[in-house]
């Protein structure tokens, strides 16, 4: 939490206020609702909330998952009861956060692609008071 928190107010707060910049995460802190094991810690998930808290809020979170028979077909490195718990886990966090888009990565990537594009624009027209979104 103290290294997102210090890193954003670092690298991120200041351009963020001084300029039109986008800035884009891969693993922000919601990776410890999924997947603890990764940066090997285990805490509660009223720790992790409340951490949460304190860190900055992106203006958009694309949550990147599908179908986990299809998921595991193509990344077998885990137990496909493990992508499951992941999958479940994800578009649960989805689906009760504002600014959190569901984009599924189990069709063709451009309709992937075009689904993240899509949410981008829609939050950066919002950011900029733009009236014309695709």
């Amino acid at each position: 939490m103290l290294d997102y928190t210090f890193g954003f107010m670092k690298k991120v707060w200041l351009p963020i206020h001084s300029k039109s910049k986008v800035f884009i995460f891969d693993r922000y802190y919601y990776e410890f609702y999924l997947d603890q094991k990764r940066s090997h810690v285990k805490l509660p998930n009223w720790v992790v909330r409340v951490g949460e808290f304190f860190l900055p809020k992106p203006d958009l979170i694309l949550c990147l998952g599908g179908d986990p028979e299809k998921i595991y077909a193509r990344k077998p490195e885990t137990s496909l009861k493990e992508v499951q718990r992941q999958t479940a886990v994800l578009k649960d966090f989805c689906e009760k956060r504002k600014n959190a888009v569901w984009i599924d990565t189990t069709v063709k990537p451009e309709e992937s692609i075009e689904a993240a594009m899509q949410a981008i624009t829609a939050m950066m027209s919002k950011r900029f008071k733009i009236d014309d979104v695709r």
